[in-house]
């Protein structure tokens, strides 16, 4: 039986004559780009005869589809606040309380395998940084002496791939592994040997995650016993206060910095906030015009911070733009000390936080 196309339908065809015409724009099954028509193409053909003649036709059904966008959109996670200035605040602050102190940025946080994440997490969100730092008693073996295998077993238990993208967004500023390197607690070890056992910890970090900053809280003239370090980028100088060894801030950090130089170290500044103060007048132990505390320090003879020592000697350790960052010892409630609930302690703080958002951020990786 003889089709007969409808009229309306037969003004839709494009007809051939022995040849296929062009493809229209757009490929036929696929929808064009936005606001422009898709075309969808269907072939056909026909016969009619009149009397004994017989009429051969051929084309195409061309059906178009109009594709309109009304709007874009583009989802994406909420951004951190961003990170400027220099990282300061005191060691060993809980998240929550570096996130709720505006004027601090920056903190250690001792890696917990099963809650660091979470950690790292709250810390992001709120735009602070930390330095991530291996448990003191997971440096040590069954002697309690410092060991290379403990260390290493310890770092075997943690989360890599995401503790490496914190340090890539920042969140983490370095890995912290080592404390009071010459301390009698690490073993009966030389300086020289207990230094390359440390730069062995390193070596397990960059392993790990390379090109990451690797710090441990020791002072460069300290680390200037090793003749080479092969895998710690960054050391770490505290100024324990006006003694006749130490001199004045300015003497000090300016002996570690030149030091840190010297041996391609990155360098972290800091000052002792719980047992680093002059003490009373009858101590005789106060630089000009800048009197202590009798508040008793975290040990025996020893005294916490005055306003006024806070702000010279932590304006000293964050002057010299080497410096990549500024911790200090330690956050007083995890030492039973009210030092951060003294109200001239907390303004003395947050005018600090003011100068240290105003300095322009180094490397802790000078190699």
């Amino acid at each position: 039986m003889r089709t007969v196309l409808p009229t309306l339908l037969l003004l839709s065809l494009a007809y051939t004559a022995g040849r296929t015409p062009p493809s229209p724009a757009g490929s036929p099954g696929l929808l064009a780009a936005a606001g422009e028509a898709a075309s969808y193409t269907t072939p056909w053909t026909d016969s009619t005869r009149l009397g004994d003649t017989i009429f051969h036709s051929s084309g195409r059904v061309i059906t178009t589809v109009a594709v309109r966008a009304d709007s874009h959109w583009v989802v994406r996670p909420p951004a951190p606040p961003m990170r400027s200035g220099l990282p300061y605040g005191p060691s060993q602050l809980p998240p929550d309380s570096l996130c709720s102190m505006r004027y601090y940025t920056a903190t250690t946080l001792p890696v917990a395998p099963n809650q660091v994440l979470r950690e790292l997490n709250r810390i992001h969100e709120c735009g602070a940084s930390v330095f991530a730092q291996i448990r003191r008693a997971k440096l040590k073996n069954s002697d309690g002496n410092l060991s290379v295998d403990a260390a290493l077993a310890e770092m075997n238990r943690w989360p890599w791939d995401e503790l490496c993208a914190r340090v890539k967004d920042s969140t983490i500023l370095a890995f912290h592994i080592g404390d009071d390197v010459v301390a009698k607690e690490w073993g009966p070890a030389s300086i020289e040997t207990r230094l390359a056992q440390w730069d062995s910890i390193a070596g397990g970090v960059a392993a790990k995650c390379p090109g990451a900053a690797i710090v441990i809280r020791a002072r460069p003239r300290q680390l200037s016993k090793r003749d080479k370090w092969e895998w710690l980028t960054t050391g770490w100088a505290q100024y324990p206060g006006p003694l006749p060894r130490a001199g004045t801030p300015e003497e000090f950090f300016a002996a570690e910095v030149a030091s840190a130089k010297r041996q391609h170290l990155g360098l972290v500044t800091g000052v002792n906030l719980l047992a680093g103060g002059c003490g009373p007048a009858e101590a005789k132990r106060c630089l000009p015009n800048i009197p202590g505390s009798s508040l008793p320090g975290s040990g025996k003879k020893v005294y916490q911070l005055s306003a006024a020592e806070f702000i010279e000697y932590k304006s000293a350790a964050m002057t010299d733009p080497y410096v990549c960052a500024s911790v200090d010892w330690s956050w007083g409630p995890k030492f039973r000390s009210e030092f951060h609930a003294r109200p001239e302690i907390q303004t003395a703080a947050k005018a600090l936080g003011l100068i240290a958002s105003k300095r322009k951020r180094a490397s802790c990786v000078q190699k």
